[in-house]
C-alpha cells in the first residue's frame, strides 16, 4: 500500500547497534564504579592505622588536688608504692605527663590530706634501727665514728649501746681501714677517703645489697633534723623550697616539687626510686609530709616511682644510691658524698648539687 511504512534494513541495524553501545557503556560505567570503590576501600584500609588522632590544643585542665590530664585521657592509676622499713603498701604505673607541675592549691590539698585527712594515718615516726648512725659524718670526720652512739629498740626494752662495738657495719670499716691509724688531734682534718669508701661499696657488693637499674634515677632525700627544725613550712618547702635548719650557708637548700620535676624532665628516663629518712625517732612529721607529697606529684607527672624510708638499714641505703647510674642529690655532707661516688664509677649527678662550704654542713 501506498501509505504504509516500508520496512528499511539498514536503519533497523543501525538502531540495534546504537543500543548496543549504550549497553557497553553502562557497563564500563559500572566496573569502572566498583573498580574506583575498591581502590579507595584497599587505601583507607592501608592508610588509617598510621593516622594519629589530633589532640586539640589549649584543653589541657589542671585539677586544683591531685588530677592532671587532658578531657581526652584516659585516668591514670599512679603507681603508689611507698615502703617505709621496707614495707610497700600499694602499687601500680602510669604513663608519662612529665611537664605536668603542681599549682599551690594542689600542694596545700596534699599537704591536708597527710596532716588532716584520710592518709594521716602514714605520718608516722621512722623505723630508725641504728639511731644516731651517722655514716657520713664518719666518712668526713672520723672522731664521729668514734663518738656517735645511739640506741636499738629491743623488745625487751630500750637498749643502748654505741653502734661502733658492731664489727659489720661501714662505719666500722671505714675507722678500722683509716681512722685507727691517724692520731686523734688529726682526726677533723679527714675529708673523706674516697679508696676507704670504694671498699666499704665492695664490702657490699660481696653482702649481696641491692643496686638500682641502669635506667632508674636515684633520689636521695635527706629528712629529719634539717627539715624539721626548717623556719620555713612544708608547703612552702614543696612549693618554693626551703631553707635547711643545719647549715645557713645552703639557703633554699631544701628543693621544691617543681625544682625535681624539671630535673627528672631533662633526664629522659621514667623510673624513680626515692630513697630517705632520719636517724632520729623524733623527727619525722614534716619530713612524712615532704617526702610523701614530693612522691605523690612525681606519680601525677607519670613517672614509675616507688619510696623506702629507713629501709633495711642505713648500709644499704648508701650502698644503693652510690651504686646508681643516675642520681639527683639533696642538701648536706651525706648526699653529696653519694652524689661524689656515683661520679666517680662513671654515673651522673643531674640537678643541683652542693658544694662544700664549711664542715658543719
Amino acid at each position: 500500500g501506498g501509505g504504509g511504512l516500508s520496512h528499511h534494513p539498514r536503519r533497523s541495524s543501525r538502531m540495534r547497534f546504537c543500543a548496543d553501545k549504550r549497553e557497553l557503556i553502562l557497563v564500563l560505567a559500572w566496573v569502572a564504579t566498583v573498580v574506583l570503590f575498591t581502590i579507595s576501600v584497599l587505601l583507607l584500609c592501608f592508610y588509617l592505622p598510621s593516622v594519629k588522632p589530633i589532640e586539640p590544643m589549649g584543653l589541657r585542665a589542671i585539677d586544683p588536688l591531685f588530677h592532671a590530664q587532658s578531657p581526652t585521657q584516659k585516668k591514670r592509676e599512679p603507681k603508689r608504692g611507698i615502703e617505709v622499713g621496707g614495707q610497700q603498701e600499694f602499687g601500680e604505673s602510669s604513663p608519662s605527663n612529665a611537664s605536668w607541675r603542681p599549682s599551690r592549691d594542689w600542694i596545700n590539698g596534699c599537704v591536708k590530706e597527710f596532716t588532716d585527712g584520710p592518709k594521716q594515718h602514714l605520718v608516722r615516726p621512722f623505723p630508725v634501727g641504728w639511731p644516731d648512725y651517722a655514716l657520713g659524718d664518719c666518712i668526713k670526720m672520723c672522731h664521729k665514728c668514734v663518738d656517735s652512739t645511739g640506741c636499738q629498740k629491743d623488745p625487751e626494752g630500750i637498749k643502748c649501746l654505741t653502734w661502733t662495738s658492731r664489727n659489720d657495719t661501714f662505719a666500722h670499716f671505714y675507722e678500722k681501714h683509716l681512722c685507727q691509724s691517724i692520731p686523734q688531734e688529726d682526726s677533723l682534718k679527714v675529708g673523706g677517703n674516697f679508696s676507704v669508701v670504694d671498699g666499704m661499696l665492695e664490702l657490699g657488693d660481696e653482702r649481696g645489697y641491692q643496686a638500682p637499674e641502669e635506667d632508674e634515677v636515684v633520689v636521695h632525700l635527706r629528712l629529719g633534723d634539717i627539715i624539721e627544725l626548717s623556719s620555713d613550712a612544708v608547703d612552702h618547702m614543696l612549693l618554693l623550697g626551703g631553707d635547711p635548719a643545719h647549715n645557713k650557708n645552703f639557703k633554699n637548700g631544701i628543693k621544691s616539687i617543681g625544682e625535681y620535676l624539671d630535673t627528672l624532665e631533662s633526664t629522659s628516663l621514667n623510673k624513680v626510686r626515692i630513697r630517705g629518712g632520719s636517724h632520729k625517732f623524733k623527727y619525722y612529721r614534716n619530713s612524712c609530709v615532704y617526702s610523701m607529697c614530693l612522691k605523690q606529684a612525681i606519680e601525677e607527672a607519670g613517672y614509675e616511682v616507688t619510696m623506702v624510708l629507713n629501709g633495711v638499714s642505713p648500709d644499704e641505703d648508701f650502698y644503693y644510691a652510690a651504686r646508681a647510674r643516675h642520681l639527683i642529690v639533696s642538701v648536706g655532707g651525706y648526699s653529696r658524698l653519694m652524689g661524689q661516688m656515683v661520679e666517680r664509677h662513671g654515673g651522673t649527678v643531674h640537678g643541683r648539687q652542693f658544694v662544700k662550704r664549711k664542715k658543719s654542713d
